[in-house]
């Protein structure tokens, strides 16, 4: 089996935890894009408000890329569980 579909058989059978986003660094530059300022801190605030539900920290961080659409430089985070 190839490592993708390993992984997401994994991630089937492991039970997921809830986590809180304390501080988070993202990369907002793309191609000679850079996202404004005033957006850049809304999708940081949306973030940081919601409780995540991932297997682990590798997980989560692909959670929040894969609902922002953007990739992420580093973490900080609490279990709620």
């Amino acid at each position: 089996m190839f490592a993708d579909i390993n992984r997401q058989l994994r991630k089937l059978s492991i039970r997921k935890m809830n986590y809180r986003i304390t501080e988070i660094s993202i990369d907002f530059e793309d191609d000679n894009f850079e996202l404004p300022p005033t957006e850049q801190q809304a999708i940081i605030d949306d973030v940081k408000s919601l409780t995540w539900e991932a297997s682990d920290p590798d997980d989560l961080v692909e959670e929040i890329t894969n609902a922002i659409g953007f990739c992420i430089n580093s973490i900080d985070y609490s279990d709620e569980d």
